[in-house]
């Protein structure tokens, strides 16, 4: 689906970053359909649910990550409205269903390695109205050197690699 990006959109320059296309299309559509609760599945650091915020496209949100380490560090920037949490990697979604209308998940479903869980979780919590942003690497030459594709290359390793690295 094409979408003009806008002036103003904070990653219009889509070829500096690896996800910048996908959460330049994520702002402009949220421009049309402003979101009440967002919910970043896989945050990092909370700058792009923060940067959710600070435009003014989401009343609130939420960054869930892994990371804790990560999220210790950076939970205390974040913009007033949106908090950044800690998540387990097989712990459910601490929310009650139907609780957000937009979801964005950018570079983490190749990392996952019950993924039909994961969505399965993620659209409970999700309005019946709202819509997911899911966004993977793409396939290039050099595809093999990044450990989020080994997935689709050898799962059995990387299915290997992550039970051992982040438990089942």
């Amino acid at each position: 689906m094409k979408i003009k990006i806008t002036e103003n959109n904070p990653y219009q320059e889509v070829r500096q970053a690896k996800f910048n296309g996908a959460k330049a299309y994520f702002i402009e559509r949220l421009r049309s359909n402003r979101s009440d609760f967002h919910l970043d599945f896989g945050a990092h650091d909370g700058e792009f649910v923060g940067s959710l915020k600070k435009n003014d496209l989401i009343l609130g949100g939420m960054g869930l990550d892994a990371n804790s380490r990560v999220v210790e560090k950076n939970s205390s920037e974040m913009p007033v409205g949106v908090e950044l949490k800690a998540i387990g990697t097989n712990s459910p979604i601490p929310f009650k269903d139907c609780t957000f209308s937009t979801v964005s998940l950018i570079g983490v479903v190749e990392h996952v390695v019950e993924q039909e869980k994961m969505l399965k979780e993620l659209r409970r919590v999700m309005k019946p109205d709202g819509y997911i942003l899911i966004a993977v690497p793409g396939k290039h030459f050099f595809s093999f050197l990044d450990m989020g594709n080994w997935k689709f290359i050898f799962p059995k390793l990387h299915e290997w690699y992550v039970r051992l690295t982040k438990g089942t």
